[in-house]
């Protein structure tokens, strides 16, 4: 049973990191629809951002690999190129 557990646990530190970085990188890569990729990756920056408060709050042993979720999501947005702009560079 403490097997299965700590599992469970490991499971939860591992799956915000995968979920977050996974949007950051299908809304940077998505040349369908620009709004729609800002709008999914607004909403998973939301869902990462309340639960990286609650690990904070319940001071929950994953909290530094949530903050550092976070800080790479924001980061991410502003520095890496999205497919739009790399086609509107191309264009010019």
């Amino acid at each position: 049973m403490t097997t299965l557990l700590a599992a469970a646990f490991g499971i939860h530190a591992f799956a915000i990191p995968v979920f977050g970085i996974a949007v950051l990188i299908a809304s940077k890569l998505s040349i369908a629809d620009k709004k729609f990729a800002e709008s999914l990756f607004m909403a998973a920056l939301t869902l990462v951002t309340l639960v990286t408060l609650r690990t904070v709050a319940n001071n929950d042993p994953a909290w530094l690999t949530h903050t550092l979720t976070l800080a790479v999501m924001i980061l991410g947005a502003v520095w890496l190129p999205s497919m739009h702009d790399v086609q509107a560079a191309n264009r010019s």
